[in-house]
């Protein structure tokens, strides 16, 4: 089931590699199988060193204070995974993010653990919106008085709360007390559609 079999670049001098596709991962898990650990006698009695990548991989890429928030549900998950050769989940911590990865070779695990995966990532959303609640003071006080990380979409205008089920609950509570504080504050008018021009331009 070979298809192709050739060199590859090298920096040093002292190894040589090759890269060899076949026609499914799993023809190609047994042949590593198959020369993994065993000394080839017509390369001089050395041992191959084989590598296979996971037959599927998916990433997701979030703020390292959202992962801070999160991480006894990103530990929780990663707890449930019964069959590590099946699907596995990597937490990789590169400071300002952290990298979460999903791979595998049963298709079926995969599938399952991504939509996890990405439903913890997306976060909770806050009912609820105002220009206020973007402000950075406001942002910063929400996560200190709760301890979730909480972001404010200004496109979208949404509110998203990461964290534990008590931490994005106290979130929703000051959000709410904060919209009606700003509701008491805030008058409306109806203008003159001759008035309009007034507004736009100054």
């Amino acid at each position: 089931t070979l298809i192709s079999f050739e060199p590859t670049p090298s920096r040093s001098t002292d190894i040589v590699s090759f890269r060899a596709v076949f026609r499914s991962w799993d023809d190609a898990e047994q042949v590593r199988l198959h020369f993994d650990g065993r000394r080839l006698h017509y390369l001089g009695n050395r041992f191959p060193w084989l590598r296979l990548p996971s037959p599927m991989l998916y990433t997701v890429t979030i703020p390292a204070g959202q992962y801070q928030a999160q991480k006894k549900l990103w530990t929780s998950l990663t707890e449930t995974i019964k069959d590590r050769k099946a699907c596995n989940l990597t937490i990789l911590d590169q400071g300002p993010v952290v990298r979460i990865r999903v791979a595998g070779s049963v298709n079926q695990a995969i599938g399952a653990l991504k939509v996890r995966v990405e439903t913890l990532a997306a976060g909770e959303k806050v009912e609820g919106w105002h220009t206020s609640l973007a402000k950075e003071g406001f942002s910063r006080s929400v996560v200190e008085d709760s301890g979730a990380y909480f972001r404010a979409d200004w496109r979208r205008m949404t509110l998203k709360a990461y964290g534990e089920p008590r931490a994005v609950e106290r979130v929703r509570s000051i959000v709410k007390a904060e919209l009606e504080m700003l509701a008491t504050k805030e008058r409306s008018f109806t203008l003159k559609r001759h008035s309009v021009g007034f507004f736009i331009r100054r």
